[in-house]
């Protein structure tokens, strides 16, 4: 959907595809704005690139509510790219899939970059062939897991130069390298009931060039990685509370 428009609604309960052979289609494109956009349990939309991407580079590219209940799927990109757009609230319970099958492992199940969305719900699967969530130079308020957020070959959530509010975890974050990774990240709070989980890496790894300042970890469930459970690699990020009930487990 090209150009600047205002479109109140858009429901899919069928299938959409984005060629996949030489052209590498987007399965929806959306520039302008729209207050819904949902993808209900029968619906897929498989992109020959990316399944659902939000750009706002040439006109608006702003949506209230996404919801899936069913199959976001891109072959050879991410499920759901936001591109200097912005987004109110991410509802997924169904599956999205960012796979790269044609193309290198730079590939994630949503991936915001330069820009701002204010909560993301998981109650479903997000998976990315590298990172389950990938954010740069964006703002997020909150990131809600009670589902499964995992990554074939990176980590499960990465935030680059991003500011975010909170992350709660009720559910499992699992990635192949790290958990949840941070770098030049501003996170207030990390709360987790849950699993963070690092296969070859750090369940939390916590990294920066400047100055951070981590409210709270919370942890009354399992963070656990293959090298620290939590990694702190710089000086200059502070922690004024860490709070364990649970597990922290590292296997170096």
């Amino acid at each position: 959907m090209e150009g600047d428009y205002l479109l109140e609604s858009f429901i899919n309960s069928g299938t959409v595809t984005g060629d996949s052979g030489t052209r590498y289609l987007d399965a929806i494109s959306i520039e302008g704005t729209v207050n819904q956009f949902e993808n209900t349990s029968d619906g897929q939309l498989i992109g020959g690139d990316d399944a659902v991407r939000i750009d706002g580079s040439v006109y608006v590219g702003a949506v209230d509510t996404l919801i899936n209940d069913g199959l976001i799927r891109g072959l050879n990109d991410d499920g759901i790219q936001i591109d200097d757009a912005s987004v109110t609230s991410i509802i997924n319970r169904g599956t999205v899939e960012g796979l790269g099958e044609d193309s290198d492992e730079d590939s994630h199940g949503l991936e915001i970059d330069n820009s701002t969305v204010q909560r993301i719900n998981n109650q479903g699967i997000i998976l990315g062939n590298e990172d389950g969530i990938q954010a740069e130079d964006s703002t997020i308020n909150i990131i809600s897991n009670s589902g499964r957020i995992l990554s074939n070959i990176d980590n499960a959530i990465e935030l680059e130069d991003t500011s975010v509010t909170s992350v709660n975890n009720s559910g499992t974050i699992s990635g192949e390298d790290d958990g949840l990774n941070l770098f030049n990240a501003s996170l207030e709070t990390i709360n987790n009931s849950g699993s963070i989980l690092g296969n070859d890496g750090d369940g939390i790894d916590i990294d920066s060039d400047t100055d951070i300042l981590i409210s709270l970890i919370s942890n009354t469930g399992l963070i656990q990685g293959g090298d620290f459970g939590i990694e702190i690699g710089d000086a200059t990020t502070s922690v004024t509370e860490f709070s364990n009930t649970g597990s922290v487990i590292g296997e170096m």
